[in-house]
């Protein structure tokens, strides 16, 4: 009788190989992230160029507590919200810094190869015969469907007949089909008993995978790794809906690949961290099969020593109570839920290479546990019946179980090469490629005597091509090991994972203490049932596969019964629903809605609906993915350090005569304080300072704030610490600290006194009141302990510990952004050399637009430590011009800044360089945004021709809405949606009245008391008391599809002829023909109001 996990222990040993494989590489990276716990003890430098002291040791007289170099934080950034990535200039840092760091490896390149070519340098070495080599021929083609009974049978007959003429009737036929066709062929087999044991019938490895590869897509969907693909420039947003949906096989296997490996870096790191006994005892192992690898000789000995090591260790039971400790952090249990999914689907892509059929047996059994938790219903059926019958093979048929236990399963077409043997259904996939030709059959489908030319003549011609291309040398059947054994392409994947570490480090997903799921990316917190449904995902699939087994393989409950599908919750169950009135039903859809079905069926059944104006008008969904994530909100914008590098570099490119003029100019030059002012945001020194170091109390934290500013000011005549103001309900700058945060509840909020306990930094900053509080309360340590020049702002008004300090008065500005400007340019009317310590695009754009008030030798302080530099205003604003100068904050805004959002798929980089090429009527469009009450139709349209260039192609201009979006449905392909159409009028009208709303508080920096615009009239609404951002003023569908007339003739009885011939028929009665989603459903034989129907073959 078959048991679940009868071969288990194989699966668990070939796990240890990809176990070894991941730790070699780990460790010979030259560079690794660890958590840095041990770098608070670390040397750490001050900005000013003091001597390097120990992070944890209390200042004596004026040296600094703490370095100026930790983080860079926005000053209205919580340490909540300090978890999303926020960059600085080239050298970005953020919050994650106090989690994790990097550490040297222990090889100078990574000389461990990829996946397939390790195991496949690894097999070489390993096995004794030579590889049988596979003849893979085109058969005939039958032209008629292939899922038709007649089809299925003939098929069959035509491959018995065909191995009776080869293996004279000897051994028994084995055919792969996909899914769809296998279980067909299977209720054949039980149907009717003369096929029954006629054949062997196997599901195919190559569509197994795509299968897994969409269960996969699931996992990940919506939990921000998608998203991190696309920031870490691995993959454009349609490659990553590609690999979601399985559709692209390689490249889906190549990114789970790479993201597995970044994830197992961040993991081992983790690990290692709190065991660096253990990494010191695999690092002469590793070393050693490095080197066996740079060589490829003695690889298999170096391996199986390293095997040796990690038993030793017993890494996998220390690994595993790792995980244990971890069980109450859900972002961790999500990661490993993902990793072992991947490896899984690893295991069984190498029983296919190696044709290893134990370990395809019991992989296919691991795969069963994601079919059924996410309902891959065909698969979940058959794939258990199937290795069912396999193990039965031994007694049933010892002949055919012997040729598959020798690797008979697989095929090998190409060389002698190890693990590159593929799934029978792949070969014929790829011999299919070369039958159909470049073309494929596009344009003779519609010909009937040209397909069957085709059909007849197409196999011999394949044959023709791939005899004429080895002749000639084309094919590479003399290649002496694997395509990926080389250095280039260890670069390209060590390249593609280090991008990716760049944008995983800071999420902190094995180091966050967050007790709650949250997205990666945004941070947005899961609703409770949502994340216990996510986290049970394997203990859910493998308890429906347990009682499937039992009930119907090994029980008497007929296979073919009805299956249940699984109540599973995953992360896109949180994506925004609305509700529409349509007559007299209201319509609750959701951003995964069928309106475009809908639409399809409408012009299919002859009404009246124009394609070209619908498609260009509505947006068919709930919310628009270039604009807004799943739930409604707006994407964060995480890459605005790299304007900073190009502006950095622009005045170098402008310049046309003699030397280039830089804007970046050492700040160690600056020696003397005479006539020069420094501008501090307050509130990023105090993230600075809790990124790095733990405080007791508040005593305690104002004691390291005051000595750090004092090191930051000691060369300044005088400085300003500028402070948010938090006592601002329900503004812009408020809303974007709650999206920060996430969805859960706001912490206790504190009044801030000298014993006032900080037990979390995190939480301890996550309320807006425990923050107002506090910047209260430093604002007066700094002005009786600052031993420097020291005037403070903060919304209650000025201090200064100087009596002859007379400055502007106390200012109701939000943002400590703007309110940095306000006083730059006061104290640059004084005569003051103004600089503006801050790490924030934000202030550097703001203070360009003023620069020619600031004085030619106004500065930003930016970076950090040895990289900290003073960037020059007066040379980039010069190169910038006047009006592109005065208009680039505007243009920040429409583009992706905190309150408007992200621009998915479009990065702030390639948004500037059309911004610097664009010309003078869209730069006058983009400047007059926060001027006026409303923006006005002329700086609109001029706005939306720029956001419309963005998405043309080199060479094409595009500047309306409705025309691009038509023009880029019809290109794209047959798999994809509107919903990565860019947006219509409506939405980008709603997406630049909220960067209007954000332009009037940045066009009022200069004014002490700014009147700050409604944003409810400005593209926002309120839902729930909260801010969130409106699609569109127009309905998502045209009313046709919206109040679809569907007739619900025969709903009584549905076995009814002739139904909807009377003028009851709702359909009938408006002289509409009846569609799909009619209780008659449209059916031919029985609907009377089908005399236009369209043949479906002329719907493309």
């Amino acid at each position: 009788m078959y048991k679940v996990g009868f071969h288990e222990g194989h699966f668990e040993n070939a796990l240890k190989n990809d176990m070894a494989w991941m730790v070699a590489r780990y460790l010979h990276r030259p560079s690794q992230c660890i958590p840095s716990s041990e770098s608070k003890q670390s040397q750490i430098t001050d900005m000013s160029g003091m001597t390097n002291i120990p992070a944890d040791i209390i200042a004596i007289n004026d040296s600094p507590l703490l370095p100026d170099s930790a983080c860079g934080l926005n000053s209205d950034m919580s340490a909540a919200e300090a978890q999303t990535p926020v960059h600085n200039d080239s050298h970005p840092t953020n919050a994650a810094e106090i989690d994790t760091q990097l550490v040297p490896g222990i090889g100078a390149y990574q000389q461990i190869p990829v996946w397939s070519a390790y195991n496949s340098l690894l097999n070489m070495q390993s096995q004794h015969t030579s590889v049988i080599i596979d003849k893979a021929y085109a058969l005939p083609i039958i032209n008629a469907p292939a899922h038709e009974w007649s089809t299925l049978v003939t098929t069959l007959d035509q491959l018995s007949r065909l191995n009776e003429l080869v293996s004279g009737g000897d051994k028994k036929l084995v055919v792969t089909f996909d899914m769809d066709l296998y279980k067909r062929v299977i209720k054949l087999e039980y149907l009717d008993s003369q096929y029954k044991n006629k054949w062997m019938v196997c599901p195919g490895a190559f569509h197994t995978s795509l299968c897994a590869l969409r269960c996969l897509g699931r996992t990940v969907e919506g939990s921000g790794l998608d998203e991190a693909w696309v920031e870490a420039d691995l993959y454009s947003s349609v490659t990553v809906n590609q690999i979601i949906n399985g559709n692209h096989y390689s490249r889906a296997i190549e990114a789970h690949e790479i993201t597995l490996q970044a994830m197992f870096d961040l993991w081992l790191g983790t690990f290692f961290s709190e065991q660096p006994a253990v990494r010191t005892a695999l690092e002469g192992d590793v070393q050693r099969l490095a080197i066996a690898c740079e060589s490829k000789q003695a690889v298999y000995e170096a391996h199986m020593a390293l095997l040796v090591t990690l038993e030793s260790l017993n890494l996998n039971k220390q690994l595993a109570d790792f995980d244990v400790r971890h069980s109450a952090q859900p972002v961790f249990q999500w990661a490993r839920i993902y990793m072992r999914q991947v490896m899984t689907l690893l295991q069984f892509q190498r029983a296919t290479r190696q044709g290893d059929w134990f370990l395809h047996l019991s992989s296919l059994e691991k795969l069963c546990i994601y079919f059924f938790a996410y309902n891959r219903l065909d698969y979940a059926q058959n794939i258990p019946e199937y290795v069912a019958r396999m193990y039965e093979l031994q007694t049933t048929d010892p002949d055919t179980w012997h040729e598959f236990l020798s690797g008979e399963f697989t095929v090998n077409t190409g060389n002698q090469i190890p693990f590159t043997r593929l799934g029978v259904d792949q070969a014929q996939e790829q011999g299919n490629k070369t039958l159909k030709g470049q073309g494929a059959i596009n344009g003779i489908t519609q010909s009937p005597a040209t397909l069957l030319k085709f059909c007849m003549c197409a196999p011999e011609l394949a044959r023709i091509a791939n005899e004429t291309e080895a002749m000639a040398g084309m094919a590479q059947l003399n290649r002496t090991e694997h395509h990926c054994l080389n250095q280039s392409t260890v670069r390209r994947q060590e390249r593609a994972i280090r991008n990716l570490l760049g944008v995983l480090t800071p999420c902190n997903i094995f180091t966050s203490k967050e007790p709650q799921l949250f997205n990666l990316m945004t941070k947005e917190v899961l609703p409770k049932p949502i994340e216990e449904s996510i986290l049970a995902t394997e203990i859910r699939g493998s308890s429906a596969m347990k009682k499937f087994v039992a009930e119907r393989i090994s029980g008497d409950t007929n296979l073919w019964d009805r299956m249940t599908k699984c109540k599973a919750l995953l992360w896109n169950s949180s994506i925004k629903p609305i509700k529409l009135q349509a007559k007299s039903e209201v319509l609750t859809l959701r951003a995964t809605t069928g309106l475009m079905s809908r639409l399809l069926i409408v012009a299919r059944s002859s009404r009246e609906v124009d394609m070209e104006e619908v498609i260009g008008k509505y947006e068919f969904s709930t919310t628009n993915r270039t604009l807004m994530k799943p739930d409604g909100s707006v994407h964060p914008t995480l890459d605005k350090s790299k304007v900073i590098t190009v502006l950095e570099n622009l005045p170098c490119k402008t310049s046309e005569m003699g030397a280039a003029e830089s804007s970046t100019e050492e700040h160690t030059q600056y020696t003397t304080n005479s006539n020069m002012c420094l501008i501090v945001d307050g509130m990023a020194v105090v993230q600075e300072l809790m990124a790095v170091k733990s405080f007791e109390n508040c005593k305690t934290l104002s004691d390291a704030y005051v000595a750090l500013i004092h090191a930051k000011a000691r060369k300044y005549d005088v400085t300003r610490v500028v402070f948010d103001n938090y006592s601002i309900e329900g503004s812009l700058k408020e809303a974007t600290r709650e999206r920060r945060r996430g969805t859960k509840k706001p912490v206790i909020g504190y009044k801030v006194y000298d014993t006032t306990k900080i037990k979390d930094a995190k939480s301890f900053l996550g309320s807006t009141i425990t923050k107002d509080s506090l910047t209260l309360y430093l604002a007066q340590k700094l002005v009786d302990n600052a031993q420097v020049r020291i005037i403070t702002v903060t919304h209650q008004g000025i201090m200064s510990n100087r009596a002859e300090d007379m400055i502007i008065g106390a200012s109701s500005q939000e943002e400590a952004d703007t309110l940095m400007i306000l006083h730059a340019v006061d104290a640059a009317k004084s005569g003051l050399t103004v600089h503006i310590y801050s790490q924030d695009t934000d202030v550097l754009l703001l203070a360009l637009r003023r620069a020619p008030l600031l004085g030619e030798k106004a500065a930003m302080l930016m970076g950090t430590s040895d990289r900290r530099r003073l960037v020059l205003l007066q040379p980039i604003y010069d190169a910038l011009g006047e009006d592109k100068a005065n208009a680039l904050c505007k243009w920040h805004s429409l583009t992706g800044c905190d309150t408007s959002g992200h621009i998915r798929g479009k990065s702030k980089k390639a948004c500037l360089e059309a911004f610097l090429k664009a010309d003078s009527s869209i730069v006058a469009s983009i400047s007059a945004l926060g001027i006026g009450s409303e923006p006005s139709n002329d700086t609109v349209e001029g706005c939306i021709s720029f956001l419309c260039s963005l998405f043309c192609k080199k060479g094409v201009n595009i500047t309306q809405p409705d025309i691009l979006r038509w023009t880029l449905f019809k290109q794209q392909g047959i798999d994809k949606g509107v919903e990565l159409l860019p947006p219509t009028f409506g939405a980008w009208t709603q997406h630049i009245r909220r960067a209007h709303c954000q332009s009037a508080i940045w066009e009022q920096d200069l004014i002490l008391h700014p009147i700050v615009p409604d944003p409810l009239k400005l593209g926002w609404i309120k839902e729930d008391n909260h801010l969130v951002p409106m699609l569109s003023k127009v309905d998502p569908a045209p009313t046709a599809v919206i109040e679809l007339v569907r007739c619900r003739c025969g709903a009584s009885n549905p076995n009814a002829m002739n139904k909807c011939k009377s003028a009851t028929c709702s359909c009938q009665a408006r002289d509409l023909v009846c569609t799909e989603l009619c209780r008659c459903e449209a059916d031919m034989e029985m609907c009377q109001n089908m005399s236009c129907r369209l043949d479906p073959n002329d719907i493309l």
